[in-house]
């Protein structure tokens, strides 16, 4: 019976001991979701919270971010570059990230932002909003004239409602693949994604709307002005994004712009 007792005392410690280690960086990130509900994730993702202004589920197998949720408001949206950098979170953990100088990279192929750094430069401190989003768990192989053509035009519309009607919105913004188990690879093993998509959320109206186009050159420009429910864009993604709170099984264009 003793040693009955000592090795239940034993599995306690370790298990306390276990939790008190573990860092959880969906209550760290909690201001970051609509209702302090989180995305889900993909099988294998690591959830990563950077300082409380985004939440990152980084796709280990891609090498890309499979997701970045953040909230955006008047008063952080100024524009502004700065260079890409390795996530230091992920090099801690020996997880391999897309290389900043990779031959990936280039006119035709850009480092896309999943978290774009116009709504976070009124911070530019080192380790601050907008220094976090030139690192390379938030970005993702996007087409060139995609980036600089529809999708540039959608977050532009995104900005100038929330200018307009000086409210917040709650945004993911990720990428999907049409064969998670066979993706096209570039150089270095990146994955390039099939689709760019983007849900917002009104937390005050609790209206949503959902954006997603193909992330090839030109055949899909057009996509990214149909406004879609988020329902339709979690199918895509294969994902729960939003709860229900935030009417994404319907979308009042009127709403928006």
């Amino acid at each position: 019976m003793i040693k009955f007792f000592l090795i239940i005392i034993l599995i306690t410690l370790t298990l306390t001991d276990s939790i008190e280690e573990y860092s959880d960086p969906y209550s760290e990130c909690e201001s970051n979701f609509f209702a302090s509900i989180p995305p889900k994730m993909y099988s294998g993702n690591v959830a990563l919270c950077k300082n409380g202004y985004a939440f990152i589920a980084y796709d280990v197998d891609m090498k890309n971010p499979a997701l970045t949720a953040y909230y955006w408001k008047k008063e952080t949206l100024y524009g502004g570059r700065e260079g890409f950098k390795l996530d230091t979170e992920l090099e801690a953990m020996g997880i391999a990230q897309a290389p900043v100088d990779s031959s990936c990279w280039s006119q035709d192929w850009n480092r896309g932002h999943l978290k774009p750094s116009d709504g976070s430069s009124y911070n530019l401190t080192k380790g601050g909003p907008w220094d976090m989003t030139y690192i390379m768990s938030n970005v993702a192989p996007q087409a060139g004239t995609f980036n600089e053509g529809s999708w540039s035009t959608l977050e532009g519309n995104v900005v100038n409602w929330i200018q307009t009607k000086n409210n917040p919105l709650y945004i993911i913004t990720g990428v999907a693949y049409k064969d998670r188990s066979n993706p096209i690879r570039r150089a270095d093993n990146i994955a390039q994604p099939d689709y760019y998509y983007k849900v917002i959320c009104d937390p005050v109206a609790r209206q949503s709307a959902g954006f997603y186009a193909c992330n090839l050159p030109d055949s899909c420009q057009e996509d990214t002005k149909i406004f879609r429910t988020v329902a339709e864009v979690e199918t895509l993604a294969q994902l729960t994004l939003f709860d229900t709170l935030c009417n994404k099984n319907s979308v009042d264009e009127s709403h928006w712009w």
